[in-house]
């Protein structure tokens, strides 16, 4: 679930950027290699980030889950 949270973002990241009209720079690949690299090398790294957001919710609008 929580990738689907970062799909998301990215999407959201992606349009923002097209909505711009300018051209779009891409990261180097050994960049993008890095990036995928750190990814890999923290498995559960996404779904501990969502649940660290989902205890700040629970903490400041509890309200969110009704």
């Amino acid at each position: 679930m929580a990738e689907l949270y970062y799909l998301e973002h990215a999407c959201k990241t992606l349009i923002t950027a097209y909505s711009t009209g300018k051209e779009s720079r891409i990261a180097p690949h050994d960049v993008a290699e890095l990036t995928c690299r750190q990814w890999q090398e923290y498995p559960g790294l996404a779904e501990n980030h969502f649940r660290e957001l989902k205890a700040i919710l629970d903490e400041e609008e509890p309200d969110y889950r009704s």
